[in-house]
C-alpha cells in the first residue's frame, strides 16, 4: 500500500520514530526496575544479555545500551524525514 508520497507503508519513517519510543521507554522501564532491585536487595529473572551487560556496566550500561539502540531508527527517520 503506498501513501501520499509514493512510499510504501513500510518505509515510513514513523515506524521507526516508534521503535525509538520503544527503546527509550524500555531504557526508563529497566532504569526503573535496577534502582528498585538496588534499594531493595530483591532478585528477577532477566535475559542473559541484560544480565552479562548489568554485570559488566552496571544499570547505566543497561540503560545506555537501550538508548544507543533507540538513537539508530530515530536517526534512520530523521533521515528519512529530511529526504522527503
Amino acid at each position: 500500500m503506498r501513501n501520499e508520497r509514493g512510499q510504501s507503508s513500510d518505509e515510513s519513517p514513523w515506524r521507526l520514530v516508534a521503535a525509538a519510543a520503544v527503546m527509550f521507554a524500555s531504557a526508563w522501564y529497566w532504569h526503573s526496575v535496577f534502582t528498585g532491585l538496588e534499594h531493595s536487595g530483591g532478585t528477577m529473572r532477566i535475559n542473559v544479555v541484560f544480565v552479562a551487560i548489568y554485570n559488566t556496566f552496571g544499570k547505566w550500561g543497561v540503560v545506555n545500551t537501550c538508548v544507543g539502540l533507540g538513537a539508530i531508527p530515530l536517526f534512520l527517520a530523521i533521515r528519512k524525514f529530511l529526504k522527503s
